[in-house]
C-alpha cells in the first residue's frame, strides 16, 4: 500500500539572534534534524519523546504552520513541502490539526458554532442553512449539545473546548489529522472520554492520525506503530505490541521504565532505568550519538560516529550501535 503522508529527511532549524538593533544569527535550535517516516491509510502513528525533542515543530510542518528548512514532505504521492497560497488551500480539506491546548487555540470573541463553521464558510461548503446543519451534526458526533451552539468558549470546561477544535478539525472530512498532544492539557477521566472519541471518529470518518504525545500509555492505546525522538532524531520505530515489549534502543528503554505499572507486585520488580542529567544546549554540534551523554552503554564508537536508523527486525528500525538488552 503507497502510504498516504510520507516525510523525507525533515530538516526545521530556528535561528538564535543576538543584539536589541543590530540583530545577527549566533546559531540554530535543530528542533528537526533529518527525520524520516510515512503513514499509511487509516493508520495511526503515535510520535513520542520528552519536552523539547521536535514533535510539534514536525506536525507543524506538515500542516503548513512551519516551513521546513530543508527535507520533503509528500501527501497521496504528491510533495507539499513547500505550497502557498490557493494549492495549500485546497489541500486544507485534507489535512487537518487539533492542537494541544483548548484554552488558546479557540478565538474567545467567537462562538461554538462559529468556530466549527469557519472552515465550511472558507471554502464554500453551501449556504448558510446547511453549513449550520453540517456544525449541529458536527456537535452531535464529537458529543455537544445543540444548544451548546450559541455558546462562548469561557462557558465551556477544558473537555468540552476540545471537543469543539475536534469539530472543526474534522468539518471538512480531511484524509489525515495531526494530534498534537490534544488530552496533555486534560484532567485524566477527561482524557479517556477524549481518546474514546478520536477512536470513534476514526472508524466512522475513515481517518488517519498523526498522534503526538509524551504520555507511553496514551499512544499504546490509540498507535498501530510508535515512533520516538530524541533531540531531533529519531531513535526507534516499530509496531505497537513490538516497541513495547522489545523497546531496543536504551532511551525508550528509560521512557518505558518511567511508566507506571497498575500491580504493585510486578512494579516492585520491575529496574527502574535512571538516566544522567539531560543537555542543556539543544544547538550545538553534535559529536557521535546525541543520546550517549546520558547513556549506560557508551562506548568510544558513540563518541565519534553518529548511528543510523538501521532496520534490526521486520519493521523494527532502531538508531543504536548496541541495541536490546
Amino acid at each position: 500500500m503507497e502510504p498516504l503522508l510520507k516525510v523525507v529527511d525533515l530538516v526545521k532549524h530556528f535561528p538564535i539572534e543576538r543584539g536589541t538593533i543590530f540583530k545577527r544569527q549566533s546559531g540554530v535550535v535543530k528542533a528537526v534534524d533529518g527525520v524520516s517516516f510515512d503513514i499509511k491509510e487509516g493508520e495511526t502513528l503515535g510520535l513520542v519523546g520528552e519536552s523539547g525533542c521536535g514533535k510539534t515543530t514536525i506536525g507543524r510542518c506538515i500542516v503548513g504552520l512551519e516551513r521546513p528548512t530543508s527535507g520533503q514532505i509528500f501527501f497521496n504521492n504528491s510533495d507539499i513541502t513547500f505550497l502557498r497560497g490557493k494549492e495549500f488551500r485546497r489541500l486544507r480539506k485534507e489535512i487537518q490539526i487539533i492542537f494541544q491546548d483548548p484554552y488558546s487555540s479557540l478565538n474567545p470573541r467567537m462562538t461554538a458554532g462559529e468556530i466549527i463553521s469557519e472552515p465550511l464558510i472558507i471554502h464554500k461548503f453551501g449556504s448558510d442553512q446547511k453549513v449550520k446543519e453540517k456544525v449541529l451534526d458536527l456537535m452531535e458526533s464529537v458529543g455537544l449539545k445543540r444548544e451548546h451552539y450559541s455558546r462562548y468558549p469561557h462557558e465551556f470546561s477544558g473537555g468540552q473546548r476540545q471537543r469543539i477544535g475536534i469539530a472543526r478539525a474534522i468539518a471538512l472530512n480531511p484524509r489525515l489529522v495531526v494530534c498534537d498532544e490534544p488530552t496533555s492539557a486534560l484532567d485524566v477521566s477527561i482524557q479517556a472520554q477524549v481518546l474514546n472519541l478520536l477512536v470513534e471518529l476514526k472508524e466512522k470518518f475513515k481517518l488517519s492520525y498523526l498522534f503526538i504525545s509524551h504520555d507511553l500509555s496514551v499512544v499504546r492505546y490509540l498507535s498501530e506503530r510508535v515512533a520516538v525522538m530524541y533531540l531531533g532524531k529519531l531513535v526507534e520505530l516499530a509496531e505497537n505490541e513490538k516497541l513495547y515489549s522489545q523497546p531496543l534502543h536504551p532511551y525508550t528503554q528509560a521512557l518505558l521504565s518511567a511508566v507506571p505499572v497498575p500491580d504493585p507486585n510486578k512494579e516492585r520488580k520491575r529496574k527502574r532505568v535512571v538516566l544522567k542529567s539531560g543537555l542543556s544546549d539543544y544547538s550545538g554540534v553534535f559529536s557521535g550519538c546525541r543520546f550517549q551523554p546520558r547513556c549506560w552503554k557508551a562506548k568510544d564508537i558513540c563518541q565519534q560516529k553518529e548511528p543510523d536508523l538501521e532496520e534490526i527486525e521486520a519493521n523494527h528500525f532502531v538508531r543504536c550501535y548496541f541495541p536490546g538488552n
